[in-house]
């Protein structure tokens, strides 16, 4: 099938006197012709990477290519290196399935009988792809369900997918780390698009194999190490997944949650849970990091998962005073909080000194009736607080 693909681009861009490439939907190369003298360093680079660098593919999916119902042209990005190209979707049963681009420069614009070359070539292209993917999916669909199976509740499920898995995918010796991906505020059609591309460019360059679930702008991905790995190489490949797909959107965020390290394969329900908490937390809280370890959310995950309504429970009423009036002795009482009672952090942060520090730390005894310096007292405060932070975030925050 690779073959007839590359026969065909070869054949038109031969005709054309032109470079021609089909990709996925992902923009990743399937196949390309040899350069006619036009191609520019945007053609260059996805040759030699096999797939479009972020910013050219954020340039094609702005144009919403995969609702085209038909061909049109993709504008020239001179600041990308990309010159304008003619591409038509390869649409079968309202799946595209594939891109086919030609570079058709303005100042040398392809005509009437090239365009119907072009339309000639993409149905052919369409139909070998069409066949493959006939013959791909059940395996495609076959995995998905094996990996949702093995992250599922259902304990029947559970016990064959672990079964299988282990025979064809992950042994006892290897390690995984799961990592939870949420997508915040980008547009649906593309949701799904932007994570494939991005966990296909981070295969290209990650020495660990990669096992994907993608689920509208949901995904858990498996990432499996042959050795153990350290806190860093975890915290590492979370950044660089997390930013393969962030650079791909064009708009809203990517939030990434990952358990407190790689476990072995009986244990990737447990760490899909912490992953997916700290996953949950990062999209609700503004104020945690984008990518969360489930190891350092402290007490969000228990506060997370009781009632909203049960919130107040958490919070005095002293504290929602405080809270509620949002001006320095609260912002004193969260950092004194965050440092774990650290004076010297406490007013580094603050940019206070340290006796301002103290006449503020009285007025908040006054105020709460209780002294944050006491660990008991500092951690029921923290509670608190983060109840407070969630119950503001999800609109539930209606005392005074």
């Amino acid at each position: 099938m690779a073959n007839a693909l590359q026969q065909l681009a070869d054949d038109l861009a031969a005709r054309l006197a032109r470079s021609v490439t089909v990709v996925t939907p992902e923009i990743e190369i399937i196949c390309a012709s040899a350069h006619f003298g036009d191609e520019d360093p945007a053609r260059t680079a996805a040759v030699l990477r096999r797939v479009a660098l972020p910013e050219v593919y954020r340039h094609i999916h702005g144009h919403d290519i995969l609702r085209w119902q038909g061909p049109d042209h993709l504008r020239a990005a001179p600041d990308l290196g990309f010159k304008r190209r003619y591409a038509v979707p390869l649409r079968e049963r309202g799946t595209v399935l594939g891109i086919l681009m030609v570079i058709d420069d303005p100042s040398d614009p392809l005509d009437a009988a090239q365009r119907a070359q072009i339309a000639q070539a993409s149905t052919t292209a369409t139909e070998l792809l069409a066949l493959e993917a006939d013959a791909e999916q059940p395996r495609h669909d076959a995995r998905a369900r094996l990996l949702s199976d093995l992250l599922g509740t259902d304990p029947q499920r559970y016990a064959r997918a672990l079964r299988q898995v282990r025979s064809e995918l992950i042994n006892d010796q290897e390690t995984v780390l799961v990592l939870a991906f949420r997508l915040l505020g980008a547009p649906s059609t593309r949701a799904g698009a932007a994570l494939r591309a991005g966990f296909k460019d981070l295969g290209h360059r990650e020495p660990t194999r990669l096992l994907p679930l993608v689920s509208g702008e949901h995904a858990t991905l498996l990432a499996v190490f042959a050795e153990p790995p350290d806190q860093a190489a975890v915290r590492g490949l979370a950044d660089r997944a997390a930013r393969a797909v962030s650079d791909r959107l064009d708009g809203g965020e990517c939030v990434v949650g990952m358990p407190q390290g790689g476990v072995p394969l009986d244990a990737v329900r447990d760490a899909r849970r912490q992953a997916l908490s700290a996953a949950d937390a990062a999209a609700l809280l503004p104020t945690l990091p984008r990518v969360s370890s489930f190891g350092e959310l402290g007490s969000y995950p228990l506060l997370l998962a009781w009632p909203r309504d049960q919130l107040d429970d958490f919070i005095p009423p002293p504290l929602r005073t405080l809270l509620a009036a949002d001006g320095p002795l609260a912002e004193t009482l969260r950092t004194y909080l965050d440092t774990a009672g650290s004076i010297p952090e406490t007013t580094r942060r603050l940019a206070l000194h340290r006796t301002s520090l103290y006449y503020r730390l009285s007025r908040l005894r006054e105020a709460l009736g209780c002294d944050p310096a006491d660990p008991g007292v500092r951690e029921g405060l923290q509670l608190g607080v983060r109840a407070d932070e969630i119950q503001r975030a999800t609109g539930h925050s209606d005392k005074p």
